[in-house]
């Protein structure tokens, strides 16, 4: 694909119950050196969502979750809400895992296409879901 200069997204996901910090540190140690030995690359990084009705949704239990939305109008109430970003959202609260502030900051930080801010990227989208933008 390089040698015939073939653009190609490669796409990743955080967010699982099971993962960890040393996972998302990991994740984002390997894209940049994907990004620098294959120059026609782009990434795409989501953060999972557990959504009602999913596998993970129906049995909560046995994945350890504390789900946030249980239904399909707690999935619409929180998609709905006007200045929040509902893509930072895991709809869970994983046991042992890190929180959502921990994940959503963390992928702001090495992950977010909307600011290249590194550090500073969890401080502005803060900042300007607290505006209301």
């Amino acid at each position: 694909m390089e040698e015939k200069h073939i653009h190609s997204l490669v796409c990743f996901s955080c967010g699982l119950p099971f993962e960890t910090r040393e996972d998302f540190e990991g994740m984002a140690a390997y894209q940049p050196k994907l990004r620098k030995k294959y120059k026609q690359l782009r990434f795409q990084t989501c953060i999972i969502e557990i959504e009602p009705g999913s596998p993970m949704s129906r049995k909560a239990d046995f994945f350890g979750l504390d789900l946030n939305r249980t239904t399909f109008l707690d999935y619409y109430g929180s998609h709905s809400q006007p200045g929040r970003n509902s893509w930072l959202g895991m709809g869970y609260s994983p046991g042992g895992c890190p929180d959502h502030a921990e994940v959503s900051d963390f992928f702001c930080q090495h992950f977010c296409e909307r600011f290249k801010a590194g550090w500073a990227s969890p401080i502005i989208c803060n900042a300007l879901g607290a505006c209301g933008r």
